[in-house]
């Protein structure tokens, strides 16, 4: 019983980090492609990472955008998100390598 239990609560664990925040962008019907926020223009069905690190798609109906980096939650406060360029990130303890942050869950 404690087995199911466990992968229950794991499965949901996971649907939680799973469930990405997105959001949409309507298409100028005058403008060939979309345009996103920072006035750059891209063709129908390109992808790219916008400068929040949302992974974009433009689409006949216009932008779709959903965050790739997730909010944790239930850390210890000297745990932070760092970001990198390319949109990877990890997860630091400020107060040393050897101190493990472990969420306890987030949300994308």
């Amino acid at each position: 019983m404690n087995v199911f239990l466990c992968i229950a609560l794991g499965l949901l664990t996971l649907a939680t980090l799973c469930h990405g925040g997105c959001f949409r962008i309507p298409r100028d019907p005058h403008v060939p492609g979309c345009k996103d926020t920072e006035g750059v223009l891209h063709h129908q069905g390109s992808k790219w990472n916008d400068k929040h690190c949302h992974k974009c798609i433009c689409t006949k109906s216009g932008i779709e955008c959903c965050n790739q980096i997730p909010r944790y939650r239930g850390m210890l406060e000297s745990c932070k998100v760092v970001v990198n360029k390319d949109c990877t990130h990890k997860l630091v303890n400020e107060n040393g390598p050897d101190n493990l942050c472990v969420p306890t869950g987030g949300v994308l």
